[in-house]
């Protein structure tokens, strides 16, 4: 039982480690944690996210 829940609790940790699993994914990769957000950050924090998006494109070499 002991293994099982260290195998659970490594597997939730990944899954909520999203900047590691995308680095291995993408390059130029930015993460942007929102405080008081949920998951859909675009309409609880329109202004934030933009700003970043904004901020992001701005330096993008695509």
């Amino acid at each position: 039982m002991a293994n099982d829940l260290a195998g659970l609790l490594d597997a939730l940790g990944w899954m909520f480690d999203m900047k590691s699993v995308w680095e291995s994914m993408a390059t130029n990769l930015r993460a942007e944690p929102l405080a008081q957000c949920g998951h859909l950050p675009y309409e609880e924090q329109p202004e934030r996210v933009n700003a970043l998006l904004l901020d992001f494109l701005k330096h993008w070499k695509g």
